[in-house]
């Protein structure tokens, strides 16, 4: 690894050994993709694997960097100190080490993100977008680009409703992503299922029915 420190993380270390593995490979049918990088844990797990696998572009990481109360006590206990409000994108890039060089970051609002469906993705990462309000335009944005038997997706909060009580709004609100794959469930199969840790690793098999509604 060539970043300078342990980068807070709100993920396992074996889950991150993982996006390694699965970076590793990466075959050049399309670009790398991840949506919600917090601090980079899993940024630089990905350019880990990337970079014995021969990647050649940039890869594009999307976040609000934008730290909130939460987040700064997270990061305060794995002993990277950011203050309530602070844009955390100089905070990523120095965690990043030398691998910063090989980030495209596009700040702002994930579900307002954009991408041309003309640029394969090869690995799409979410980890955010918990609500539908924010998952759903985020999917119709990147899933355009996806390539069926080749992509990989990887929902990283795929199981957090779970930890909500079943009928609860909590419950409801946040499940959005297991509903979702419920109802297009023919264009995917599972690659990995970490429950009950929150990711499922899913490869894209056949184009989405954009006709079927939640």
């Amino acid at each position: 690894m060539t970043h300078a420190t342990k980068i807070p993380s709100m993920l396992p270390d074996s889950i991150q050994a993982y996006m390694t593995e699965l970076a590793a490979k990466w075959t050049g049918q399309g670009s790398v993709v991840e949506c919600g990088a917090w601090l980079g844990a899993t940024t630089a797990a990905l350019c880990d694997g990337l970079v014995s696998a021969g990647y050649d572009r940039k890869i594009h990481v999307y976040d609000r960097w934008e730290a909130n109360g939460a987040e700064c006590g997270k990061a305060g206990r794995q002993g990277v100190p950011i203050e309530d409000g602070q844009n955390t994108l100089g905070v990523l890039m120095e965690l990043l080490g030398d691998h910063a060089r090989m980030v495209s970051p596009h700040r702002g609002r994930i579900e307002r993100a954009q991408w041309s469906a003309v640029e394969p993705i090869e690995l799409f990462v979410l980890d955010a977008c918990k609500y539908e309000a924010v998952f759903m335009p985020t999917i119709m944005t990147f899933a355009k680009a996806w390539i069926p038997g080749v992509t990989t997706v990887a929902f990283m909060d795929h199981h957090f409703y779970q930890r909500y009580d079943v009928g609860s709004a909590e419950h409801d609100r946040y499940s959005i992503h297991a509903r979702w794959l419920e109802a297009h469930a023919e264009s995917f199969s599972v690659v990995r299922d970490f429950a009950p840790d929150e990711p499922m690793i899913l490869r894209y098999v056949k184009p989405i029915d954009w006709g079927v509604t939640v």
